[in-house]
């Protein structure tokens, strides 16, 4: 299982790198300029797509957030498929159902970070001059995601790890 995610996360690490230095190549089209069009460009595109819309197209977090998307994604089907090919052996499966239910806190965590956010704004009457009470809670609801994935993930891995005896399954 290490030896399979080794190999994703350098195959994901040379694709996301590959994809920016071939995004930085590209040229910038002036307003009326017809751009052309590649087969590499739409993968690369593809690659990096989950980050842009995240990062909404700052580039060096965008490749970042693709990086993690991909490393993510990967690792969870290295994981499902080792479970696949090994039919009983369910040791680690704790792990996955704990990483499962971190991203279901996380979204908890971000509305209630968020709720939080608005009630100290309208409290200390914030400016809303520019979004400043805005960009608050939503720092505040991305704070609350964070913490809401890392505590979820860890106190279910081990709901679930001393539910079952260690084995998960």
């Amino acid at each position: 299982m290490a030896q399979s995610m080794l190999i994703w996360t350098g195959a994901v690490t040379l694709a996301c790198a590959g994809s920016a230095l071939w995004m930085r190549m590209q040229p910038v089209y002036e307003p009326g300029q017809k751009p052309k069009f590649s087969i590499l460009g739409l993968l690369v595109g593809q690659t990096l797509r989950p980050g842009i819309r995240l990062a909404r197209g700052k580039p060096a977090l965008s490749i970042a957030m693709s990086w993690v998307f991909w490393m993510l994604l990967g690792f969870l089907a290295v994981a499902l498929w080792n479970l696949h090919q090994a039919h009983a052996d369910w040791r680690f499966m704790h792990v996955v159902y704990g990483v499962l239910c971190g991203i279901g806190f996380s979204v908890v965590g971000a509305l209630v970070g968020f709720g939080v956010g608005m009630a100290i704004a309208i409290a200390t009457k914030m400016s809303s001059f520019e979004g400043k009470s805005g960009y608050f809670c939503v720092a505040i609801g991305f704070i609350g995601a964070v913490l809401g994935f890392i505590g979820g993930s860890i106190g279910m891995t081990i709901f679930f790890a001393t539910r079952t005896g260690g084995g998960g399954g």
